[in-house]
């Protein structure tokens, strides 16, 4: 895991499980990050939704909501 090698290298982080939907997860999320460092200067949006099927059997109603969940975070 990431985590390990940024530490392991001297480093600091904070992984985080945060379902974006919830605005409650996300400002937990910087709490917890606040408190920690003292602030964020640097932030890994690594959000995603996936879909384990191909793009053409990918219904557009699933595609929406992916895109839309990613854009409006």
């Amino acid at each position: 895991m990431i985590f390990f090698a940024v530490e392991e290298a001297g480093g600091k982080c904070l992984p985080c499980a945060v379902d974006i939907r919830e605005e409650e997860e996300v400002a937990k999320a910087v709490q917890e990050a606040v408190k920690k460092f003292g602030g964020i200067d640097i932030l890994v949006n690594n959000a995603s939704a996936i879909s384990l099927t191909g793009t053409l059997e990918t219904p557009m109603k699933r595609l929406h909501k992916q895109y839309f969940t990613l854009k409006s975070s």
